[in-house]
């Protein structure tokens, strides 16, 4: 994983066995110190964790800025005018 960018959906712990268990069930355990900071009640579905990640992506995608001609004007929304 490129981790310059990496949006933190963790999607590469759900596909790569090997990172599942070293980071989850090794080493959380170590940092925290708690015997059972390695035990997962269940493993979550691919399909929640693409939406989360597709989310992510989204709020750390660059804004853009709407020119004037773009929006619409509230006299339209409303029927004010």
């Amino acid at each position: 994983v490129d981790a310059t960018k990496c949006i933190a959906c963790r999607l590469c712990l759900d596909v790569c066995p090997i990172a599942e268990v070293y980071v989850e069930k090794i080493e959380v355990a170590r940092l925290l110190g708690k015997v059972d900071a390695s035990k997962r009640p269940s493993k979550r579905r691919i399909s929640d964790v693409v939406e989360k990640a597709k989310v992510l992506h989204r709020l750390t995608a660059p804004k853009t800025e709407k020119t004037p001609e773009e929006t619409v004007p509230w006299t339209t929304i409303f029927d004010t005018g």
